[in-house]
């Protein structure tokens, strides 16, 4: 049960990965328009693509991003420079904190909920309860 369930999470997984990369080749413009400067020649704004390997056909792209993603190498952040794992490692502790907190709270009321609508079966309040839950 639980190898069936791994075994279709591969294709879903790249599904997924495949799906975001297109969004982001379809989305207007590409990485290089942040160098869009008077100051900055067409040359080296080639020679960035060239580097970056935005150049390439759209296939050679996804599998040399899909390959860096997968050894763990997100990349450089274009703002600050940065490696793209540093900076998320850097913010996963207060990401986590907050996740664990929200997931405390939702559960502390969704169990009162239950209790409630259990005790109240199929009147006003469990309806309600219902409702909302599904919205």
């Amino acid at each position: 049960m639980i190898k069936r369930r791994l075994l279709i999470s591969i294709p879903t997984l790249f599904g997924i990965c495949l799906l975001s990369f297109l969004l982001m080749k379809l989305s207007p413009g590409d990485p290089t328009m942040i160098y869009k400067d008077p100051h900055v020649a067409m040359e080296d704004l080639e020679q960035i693509r060239e580097n970056l390997g935005l150049n390439k056909p759209v296939i050679f792209q996804f599998i040399s991003w899909l390959k860096e993603t997968l050894s763990g190498n997100l990349g450089y952040s274009f703002v600050s420079g940065e490696p793209v794992t540093d900076l998320i490692l850097s913010r996963l502790g207060p990401t986590i904190l907050l996740s664990i907190s929200s997931l405390i709270i939702i559960l502390f009321i969704t169990f009162f909920l239950g209790l409630y609508s259990g005790y109240k079966a199929y009147g006003i309040g469990d309806q309600t309860i219902m409702v909302i839950s599904f919205i």
